[in-house]
């Protein structure tokens, strides 16, 4: 029985453009059996990654909104 796992992930970018700050975010779904039902897998794992995306995606951009605030009160270094 072979076992396969997909992961996706992107960076991108926080803030202005000369404070150098990044975010990243991945998504994988790994241990899918190859001799059963694919896509009853992976309506499960899609079931399970939309509530674990949407929990991260309201910590993320609280995260997000905080380092944009915490970038406009820093004095200019420049």
């Amino acid at each position: 029985m072979a076992k396969i796992g997909v992961k996706i992930g992107f960076t991108f970018r926080v803030g202005a453009l000369d404070t150098n700050q990044y975010g990243r975010m991945d998504m994988e779904v790994h241990d899918i059996d190859t001799e059963l039902s694919i896509d009853d897998q992976l309506k499960d794992a899609g079931l399970a990654i939309d509530k674990v995306y949407k929990t991260l995606l309201t910590k993320v951009d609280s995260e997000i909104e905080d380092i944009m605030s915490e970038s406009k009160e820093a004095p200019n270094n420049g």
